[in-house]
């Protein structure tokens, strides 16, 4: 079960993106977009999935307590009392009324408003609004939309578009719609983020599951923003014929942050690093990499030689990510380099760790 929870969530957050993109595409005038072909079962099919996948948390607590309490008294509390029972019971209710709508092909405008009020009842149940109620929850949930609306447009132009004649008129209006997606998550994003951790303990979080996460879910970010860069800007500069293989590694980054984002939402936020290191105890990665660490150690930064090198070979692979795309290489090695980047910055940034 804890594997399968962020596995779940990563999944869902695709699923959520796939239908808000196809949603949105349905606002976009045919000369503005590619045709695209979404056969309707995907949608169906992913709605109930969404069902599913959002009640393994439930599920979670529910197998947690029912030993105590009995089945059937421990599933009507959690599902009555919880936040994250009212959570799902919203969600499944929404989810429900969206499955026949989209059945019936319905109003978009009604598909539009049911995903939105899923996904605001997704940051009902949030580690953000379980501290901050109503502003915890709405950074939480416009944190959400601003990621699914880009990443789900993103999703349908990569893999089912069918006729690419007018996919450089999508490109003009979808690069500044990403830029003000990204502006707005990276802003909620760091509204969140400060509500778990202190950004002035940013580096002291890294001995934690939740500090590793995050730094690795960071680090995954810079590759995705060399490639909408690559594939918004430098083709657009160039003049180069849009190909969809560069459109579909993007893709497959966020993918990559997607399912860092569902194992985030699993760890415990560290609101005091020192009494969450004592209760929880160090990241199984941060052991492996630095050895074990004292509840009451203090994290600190001094970049060394092998730490320095390895920074700059992660800047290599960003440079041969760039290189591939103006030589019209293989896209989808450039999506290895984009995962050698990854493990060589934080190899560099965790050997420039030092604990006292």
């Amino acid at each position: 079960m804890n594997i399968l929870i962020p596995i779940g969530e990563g999944i869902t957050y695709i699923l959520f993106s796939f239908l808000i993109g196809h949603v949105v595409l349905q606002l976009v005038p045919a000369k503005k977009k590619p045709e695209m072909a979404v056969p309707k079962k995907y949608l169906l099919l992913s709605v109930v999935l969404i069902i599913g996948l959002t009640f393994l948390p439930v599920l979670k607590v529910i197998l947690s307590f029912y030993q105590a309490a009995g089945i059937s008294q421990t599933v009507q509390s959690v599902l009555m009392d919880f936040q994250i029972g009212q959570s799902w019971m919203m969600t499944a209710a929404a989810a429900i009324v969206l499955w026949l709508v989209l059945y019936m092909d319905g109003p978009r405008v009604i598909q539009g408003m049911l995903l939105l009020f899923i996904i605001f009842a997704l940051g009902y149940a949030s580690h953000a609004a379980s501290l901050s109620f109503w502003a915890g929850m709405a950074s939480h949930s416009i944190h959400f939309l601003a990621v699914a609306l880009w990443a789900g447009v993103l999703l349908h132009a990569a893999w089912f578009t069918v006729h690419p004649e007018n996919l450089q008129s999508f490109l003009k209006w979808f690069t500044p719609f990403a830029v003000v997606c990204f502006s707005v998550l990276t802003a909620a994003g760091l509204f969140v983020m400060n509500m778990m951790v202190d950004l002035r303990d940013y580096v002291q979080a890294w001995p934690l599951s939740y500090g590793q996460v995050i730094l690795l879910k960071h680090l995954s970010i810079i590759p995705l923003l060399v490639f909408a860069f690559l594939n918004g800007f430098v083709r657009k500069k160039a003049g180069e014929t849009v190909t969809f293989a560069w459109i579909r590694a993007e893709s497959l980054i966020i993918g990559a942050v997607f399912f860092l984002t569902g194992f985030l939402g699993t760890q415990a936020p560290p609101h005091d690093v020192n009494v969450t290191l004592r209760s929880e105890g160090a990241a199984p990665l941060f052991e492996w990499v630095k050895g074990t660490i004292e509840p009451q150690g203090t994290v600190s930064l001094h970049f060394s030689i092998d730490g320095i090198l390895l920074l700059f070979m992660a800047g290599l692979f960003l440079g041969m990510i760039v290189l591939s795309f103006m030589k019209k290489r293989n896209a989808y090695a450039a999506v290895v380099l984009a995962l050698l980047f990854i493990v060589s910055a934080y190899l560099g940034l965790m050997s420039g760790v030092s604990v006292s």
